[in-house]
């Protein structure tokens, strides 16, 4: 509470749609818990339908290194998500046993923050990828999706209608990862070793939390991918 710097707090999972993030950028949640922190979102995200206008309502920036830099460096806090929405195809009921995160490749933010000098912060919003449910072999869009850079998801929630499900989301905060003085070039060496530092406290952090949770997380797994 007492840790005014600026950090960069990294959400997981996306999620279909990342209700844990957007719910953490509003109210009380975000000036307590994440210091008025401010959303980083990838231009793909941009072409979202209804997405792209909630983005501009709470105030968005580009999730480009030197905007994230730039942030940082005014003091405030950045939420980013690093498995952007790629991971929105491993949510929903169809992945029972596992939680899946694409981080092997994601390894930008790191750079960002090393060159910024500010801390990392994982979190992870427990029942995000309970929101929605997708619809069998959505995934097989991806292809599409690429090819055409934007969403291709057939989803559903309550009712068969595009209403979330009433899902209770659990936040677990992790301590800061401290990455050091200001580096203007870090090398890939050191990228490569705080990005192992990162997935670690990650694996670490669901693996403590999710028989907390409960609903049936306590059988899953975590695949990085």
């Amino acid at each position: 509470p007492n840790d005014s710097r600026a950090k960069v707090f990294a959400f997981m999972p996306h999620g279909l749609y990342p209700m844990g993030a957007a719910v953490a950028l509003v109210g009380d949640l975000n000036r307590r818990v994440f210091g008025g922190m401010q959303v980083a979102v990838a231009n793909a995200a941009r072409r979202v339908p209804i997405f792209r206008h909630l983005l501009g309502w709470i105030g968005d920036l580009p999730a480009t290194n030197g905007a994230i830099r730039s942030t940082l460096a005014r003091g405030k806090s950045v939420q980013l998500l690093p498995g952007g929405i790629g991971e929105m195809y491993y949510a929903g009921a169809s992945h029972l046993a596992t939680e899946t995160l694409l981080l092997n490749d994601r390894k930008g933010f790191i750079k960002a923050c090393l060159q910024a000098g500010a801390p990392i912060v994982p979190v992870y919003v427990f029942g995000t990828n309970s929101v929605f449910n997708i619809v069998p072999l959505a995934d097989r869009l991806q292809w599409l999706g690429r090819l055409l850079q934007v969403s291709l998801v057939w989803f559903y929630g309550r009712g068969g209608l595009p209403i979330p499900f009433s899902v209770p989301l659990m936040y677990v905060v992790g301590a800061p990862i401290e990455v050091g003085a200001a580096v203007a070039n870090p090398s890939p060496e050191q990228v490569e070793r705080y990005h192992k530092v990162f997935v670690a406290a990650v694996v670490a952090l669901f693996d403590k939390y999710k028989k907390v949770y409960g609903r049936g997380y306590g059988m899953k797994q975590l695949q990085i991918l």
